[in-house]
């Protein structure tokens, strides 16, 4: 059976939302788990797993605050690197990275927004260690802010307006190895 049209759209667009979810992830655990290097934090485990919600597990943390920041910093940050040094130096896929730099962007943003005061979240260390909640919020609609604006124009290489559900093959068959990569080297790596 071979898609096209809106079937392939449709496949294409699920695809790309599941890797951009899962790799939103990687990023923001390996925020984590820098911070927790830096501070000297010990790393119990990582938990990067397709149908779990990831997780750094820690031990003995100096700076929980920090370390919980660092998730969102990288989280953020380093997707949004990623595309600027693609884009320059003409690598791949730039909309797909740009896309994907602009979900993690707006994913951080609304968790830094409606993310819990309390408990071991992120967003509840942050706020029990004295962060503003005020300024948390900021933060969040600024990141987001500037995720959906990256995301602005890239809608035709998703099919969507005037490419009436038109997408290229070859960026679906890119968005499905790459799925189908970064599931598989979860699975490996936590069973």
């Amino acid at each position: 059976m071979r898609l096209s049209g809106r079937a392939l759209q449709a496949a294409y667009l699920l695809t790309v939302t599941l890797l951009f979810w899962l790799g939103m992830q990687v990023f923001h655990e390996l925020g984590h788990v820098l911070g927790a290097l830096a501070t000297g934090a010990e790393i119990l485990r990582v938990v990067l797993h397709p149908l779990k919600l990831s997780e750094t597990v820690l031990g003995r943390n100096p700076e929980p605050a920090l370390v919980a920041f660092t998730g969102t910093l990288a989280g953020s940050g380093l997707p949004l690197l990623l595309y600027g040094f693609t884009r320059t130096l003409h690598l791949g896929d730039t909309a797909l990275q740009r896309a994907f730099a602009g979900f993690c962007l707006i994913a951080n943003g609304v968790y830094l927004v409606f993310g819990p005061s309390t408990g071991p979240s992120d967003t509840g260390v942050m706020v029990t260690a004295g962060w503003s909640g005020g300024l948390l919020r900021t933060a969040g609609l600024l990141l987001a802010g500037t995720g959906i604006y990256l995301w602005n124009g890239l809608g035709r290489y998703f099919g969507m307006g005037e490419a009436r559900g038109q997408v290229r093959r070859s960026a679906f068959a890119l968005s499905l190895f790459l799925l189908a990569l970064l599931v598989l080297l979860e699975l490996i790596f936590q069973p």
